[in-house]
């Protein structure tokens, strides 16, 4: 019965080895094969890959159904069928949680295999602290998922990879001040927005935007981080608003950039609405009788102000339009009071 190599150090080097013979000779599409047997041989090979592997081996041989559920893999092996085995469940039942033979094998799209092999060496390099080549790696692996079919239906794919990329750069450099950078953070946006689940698609987004926004305030760049602080609240407020928490998303939508609007909102309706509506409909007089324009201006400021009214004062509808008036002016301050709060946190 053949056999397969259980030192995967000594296996990688043989792969590698072969497959530096076949680039010199110009075999290139023989020696990527032989190269991704080598790297996976020696993903295998780490420690904190074979010490849980044999752990969770163990955990599954001592289920007391696993070799009824696992009848057909003994099959095969006991036929003699070791090598599919192998190349298929990661040489069973050690998993080793690394991509198998068998899945490279498959995925025939040819970018695909790349934005793979960019995303696994720029997880190495992440691992090892590199975040410099660790984030043009991860660009690179971004820009060639974002061409796959299945980013198509998978969109989160490249929009995780692009996210790792802007993070790795923060690591790196503790800034987003960069064109390439400031390119990503708009391709994460966009794709994250393709994703057909309305809730899910600002749900990752508000996640990633935090996450980014973290990263700066730790490296003391509270510049860029209120810029994410931002995009994160106009994503939640998306997120509550699709989720049917229509509360939470005016909350957010008063902590940003709302507030502002709410303001400018109200200041318009006091000076603006409000006294025309006074003036067009005689709902304020005076003891003379009919007021000037300005004088439904004036009224109108004192009504929110809580100011009393000597001169003037409402008469019908006016009076009701003038407790909506005050309570308008009284929200207002309230959602002042609120909006400062959250500021200061």
């Amino acid at each position: 019965m053949s056999t397969v190599s259980v030192d995967h150090a000594s296996e990688g080097k043989r792969y590698l080895k072969k497959g530096l013979e076949l680039v010199k000779n110009g075999d290139i599409d023989n020696a990527v094969e032989v190269f991704v047997k080598a790297a996976v041989a020696f993903e295998r090979a780490q420690d904190f890959r074979q010490i849980p592997a044999l752990w969770e081996a163990i955990g599954n041989l001592l289920e007391p159904t696993f070799k009824e559920e696992k009848i057909e893999w003994f099959n095969q092996l006991q036929k003699g069928i070791i090598h599919p085995v192998y190349d298929k469940w990661y040489q069973w039942p050690l998993e080793y949680r690394t991509i198998s033979w068998d899945t490279w094998k498959k995925q025939t799209d040819l970018v695909h295999r790349q934005a793979w092999a960019y995303q696994w060496a720029a997880e190495h390099r992440e691992h090892a602290g590199d975040w410099i080549t660790a984030y043009r790696l991860f660009l690179r692996a971004a820009g060639k998922a974002g061409r796959t079919e299945d980013s198509k239906n998978d969109p989160n794919w490249p929009a995780k990879l692009y996210y790792r990329a802007v993070l790795n750069y923060i690591r790196a450099f503790g800034t987003t001040n960069d064109k390439e950078i400031r390119e990503a953070i708009k391709e994460l946006n966009a794709h994250y927005l393709k994703i057909k689940e309305q809730t899910k698609k600002y749900r990752l987004l508000a996640t990633a935007y935090r996450l980014l926004k973290s990263n700066l305030i730790e490296v003391g760049n509270l510049g860029d981080a209120e810029q994410f602080k931002r995009k994160e609240r106009s994503a939640l407020m998306h997120y509550y608003f699709h989720s049917k928490s229509y509360f939470r998303a005016v909350t957010e939508w008063l902590s940003g950039s709302g507030f502002m609007y709410f303001i400018i909102g109200l200041f318009l309706m006091v000076l603006f609405v409000f006294p025309y509506i006074y003036y067009q409909w005689n709902l304020v007089v005076s003891a003379q009788g009919k007021i000037t324009y300005l004088n439904a201006i004036l009224y109108s400021i004192e009504s929110a102000l809580g100011i009393g009214h000597d001169e003037f004062y409402a008469i019908g509808y006016g009076r009701l339009l003038n407790i909506i008036e005050a309570a308008l002016s009284w929200l207002g301050l309230g959602v002042f009071i609120w909006w400062l709060t959250r500021r200061l946190e």
